[in-house]
């Protein structure tokens, strides 16, 4: 007869005798060179209590961490199976296991845009205007939705610790910039030219931090994120003229970066209209 209904989490599995369920969390990306994070909250013990957790990250069998949660740092890319060990309290132990892809950082110099989902098919590479290398992306559109291309950075998310990109406008455009939306399908933080003021959205709101020198000209844009705090430092610089404007804001939710998007930004608010503008040198790393 009709079905209307779903599935999710299906598993077969041997219990643990002692009734300990360890969980470790799911497989995610980390960056080489700053914290990785686990959680192991979703484990239980069925007949007791979870006294310890032990967290084996480099897999030499010996603990490297204890804690529910941990952070460690690794020193270069590279695939790694964590390991974590719970104790009970009748002295009762149980193992899970994740796997951590750690690499070196995301980086876009826009020659290819491959990996990208574009939304707008008039976002393509462009040997002018750039600001470095041979290429940037960008598009000279009259009327284009709030959309305009996405790609995954880190899958199942990581804390990068800065975002790096430059953008150029023109006078006809009303503005336009890069959104980062972590592993929950939730936006963190936005930056954006104003047409062509700088704007920024985030947990405090939507604001234009600056009015800008004009069109014309390329500026970087860079966000320095302090996750164990829930903020992040701007920071706009006009390339040409040198005029600066910085500030410490709230992250949206202070989660992680899994997915940057590339959308339109019109009149203090992301929607779609005139976009006439590049970006170039996109990043997100360590330091970077």
């Amino acid at each position: 007869d009709e079905w209307v209904m779903w599935l999710d989490d299906l598993s077969l599995g041997r219990p643990s005798a002692s009734g300990i369920s360890p969980e470790a969390g799911d497989d995610h990306t980390g960056l080489a060179g700053s914290p990785v994070g686990v959680d192991a909250s979703e484990s239980f013990d069925s007949d007791g209590t979870l006294t310890s957790y032990e967290w084996d990250f480099d897999g030499d069998g010996a603990t490297d961490r204890t804690g529910e949660t941990a952070e460690y740092t690794y020193g270069s890319a590279g695939e790694r199976t964590v390991t974590l060990t719970v104790t009970d309290d009748d002295g009762n132990t149980a193992q899970d296991t994740l796997d951590i892809n750690v690499v070196t950082g995301f980086q876009e110099d826009f020659s290819d845009l491959g990996e990208w989902t574009i939304e707008n098919s008039a976002f393509q590479p462009t040997t002018s205007p750039v600001l470095n290398g041979s290429y940037s992306a960008g598009m000279e559109k009259g009327s284009a939705g709030q959309q305009v291309a996405r790609t995954t950075a880190f899958a199942g998310g990581a804390r990068p610790d800065v975002l790096k990109f430059h953008f150029y406008e023109e006078g006809s455009s009303n503005g336009g910039g890069v959104r980062l939306q972590n592993s929950n399908g939730n936006y963190e933080v936005g930056l954006a030219t104003d047409n062509p003021g700088w704007a920024v959205s985030d947990g405090d709101g939507t604001d234009r931090v600056d009015s800008g020198d004009g069109y014309g000209r390329w500026v970087e844009v860079r966000a320095e994120f302090d996750w164990a705090g829930g903020t992040y430092t701007y920071r706009f610089e006009d390339l040409q003229s040198g005029r600066v404007a910085t500030g410490t804001r709230s992250l949206r939710h202070g989660e992680d970066v899994e997915t940057v998007h590339i959308e339109n930004y019109n009149g203090g608010s992301w929607d779609g209209d005139e976009w006439v503008m590049w970006l170039d040198d996109l990043s997100l790393g360590s330091g970077n």
